[in-house]
């Protein structure tokens, strides 16, 4: 074969764009709300490290003292125990509820179904096909 006559074959995948200004914007934005809601959580684990009881720069870490401290009151230990009495409460009306819920939705006939599982699907466009939500597959799945 010379080299002028080789063939081009088409590429079975399609052509890959470069990123748009509004992708790098979205990228960006999502970082920003990611550090809005992390950060304050990251500084709030440093300092509980810190061994000054004043926040004051350079920060001296490794200490367990605030541990200590937070063992020994006794309204926090309740307002904790608290905490994880209603997170429990919570996940048990939870599943008490979207569980059976789950399997009538998924198991009855009744009108709107197919509209409701396209709208619930349309949060998630990368697990959702398309041809999910046609007319001719409501019936099938």
């Amino acid at each position: 074969m010379t080299p002028t006559s080789t063939a081009v074959r088409p590429s079975a995948r399609p052509p890959v764009h470069p990123p748009d200004r509004l992708t790098g914007l979205i990228w960006l934005t999502g970082a920003a709300v990611f550090a809005f809601i992390y950060l304050p959580l990251v500084v709030v684990i440093v300092f509980a490290f810190h061994d000054s009881p004043i926040i004051a720069w350079p920060l001296r870490l490794g200490t367990f003292r605030w541990f200590g401290a937070l063992s020994h009151d006794r309204g926090m230990l309740d307002a904790a125990l608290a905490s994880v009495k209603l997170a429990l409460l919570a996940v048990t009306i939870a599943l008490l509820v979207g569980v059976p819920g789950a399997f009538v939705l998924d198991r009855c006939e009744f009108p709107g179904k197919t509209a409701g599982w396209c709208f619930s699907l349309s949060s998630f466009p990368e697990s959702s096909p398309v041809s999910r939500c046609s007319p001719s597959s409501a019936s099938s799945g």
